[in-house]
């Protein structure tokens, strides 16, 4: 058989595979995704998703993809639309069958949790119509989306998700709740969302029960502590160590915490589980600005020690990073 005549038989076989891809709704969406110079993999589909090129993932799908594939870092294309604010692409995924309620491997956090703590209300709204479950925690640290979204300070996020039934007073792994969290945070707005709708300022973290207002007090959150003794908040009510808003203001030399709660009438002479007061501390901490104030106060000192307990916390506990939390959110 001469070359020519083989060239001319090998025509009619291409010619017929190339007619079959073209009716091939799967090829074609291959075919395409080529000449968009797209790889055909988990990774590349997951990466287009991220991006929000709701063209590539419709592809990817047409050329049966399974929308719940992952890419080598154990994240969906949901997870990342959803973490990136995608809205097309999430509502394209999840009506061909994406799972609302797959969990990354980094944390462990369903996409609730991301298009929350970002803040995505549409976002939101289109994973609880697709059965998103409000309760879900992430896995690294035991947060709901409304924590998240508290920890975020998103209002929005949060007026949904309470709206849709999240629990207010819902704890993570340590015991915090959406309000502790807006409290250390910063999140003013949220805090005062949060008390609106009825959070309890008196619950407890685990690891040095602080409430909201000690949080706030620590981080030298100024707005957000006036949030708090003007709804009323406990202002005397201590820590694990005894130790009163007041104190760690004292200990943290938080000036205008110590005066906005000498103001609202905080007890000034408390004494700690090893009798000293908000003067003790402020001297053994070395806080001379306020020590002046506690003195222009006529406070008191109590057992005049001159340095911390063995294993007692720092001036300013060191700041928690939920899941959820990314680079420059500052949250």
């Amino acid at each position: 058989m001469t070359r020519s005549s083989l060239v001319k038989g090998l025509l009619p076989v291409v010619l017929s595979l190339t007619l079959a891809a073209c009716g091939n709704p799967q090829e074609q969406a291959r075919l395409k995704l080529g000449r968009m110079n797209v790889k055909y993999n988990e990774d590349s589909f997951v990466e287009r998703a991220r991006d929000g090129d709701a063209l590539a993932v419709a592809l990817f799908l047409q050329a049966g993809m399974s929308p719940n594939a992952t890419n080598q870092q154990g994240e969906t294309p949901l997870l990342a639309a959803a973490r990136f604010g995608r809205q097309e692409v999430v509502r394209r995924l999840l009506a061909q069958g994406a799972d609302p309620n797959f969990k990354d491997r980094k944390f462990g956090a369903p996409p609730l949790s991301w298009a929350a703590v970002k803040g995505y209300p549409t976002i939101i709204n289109l994973l609880l119509e697709k059965g998103a479950d409000l309760k879900a925690k992430d896995e690294k640290n035991g947060m709901t989306a409304l924590l998240s979204a508290a920890m975020g300070g998103k209002t929005e996020a949060i007026k949904i998700l309470l709206t849709k039934g999240a629990e207010i007073n819902a704890t993570d792994n340590q015991n915090r709740t959406a309000l502790i969290l807006a409290a250390h945070y910063g999140r003013t707005q949220a805090v005062q969302l949060l008390l609106d709708q009825g959070a309890d300022p008196k619950i407890k973290e685990q690891q040095q029960g602080l409430t909201a207002l000690m949080a706030a007090v620590t981080r030298g959150k100024t707005d957000v502590v006036k949030a708090l003794v003007e709804k009323g908040v406990g202002i005397n009510t201590p820590d694990n160590w005894g130790k009163t808003p007041l104190m760690w203001a004292a200990q943290g030399g938080r000036q205008q915490e110590l005066q906005l709660l000498l103001a609202k009438g905080a007890e000034i002479n408390a004494k700690d589980r090893d009798g000293r007061t908000a003067l003790d501390l402020a001297r053994i901490y070395r806080q001379k600005k306020a020590e002046e104030i506690l003195l222009q106060a006529r406070a008191q000192a109590g057992t005049g020690a001159v340095s911390p307990p063995q294993g007692e916390p720092a001036a300013r506990p060191p700041a928690a990073k939920p899941a959820g939390q990314t680079k420059g959110q500052g949250h």
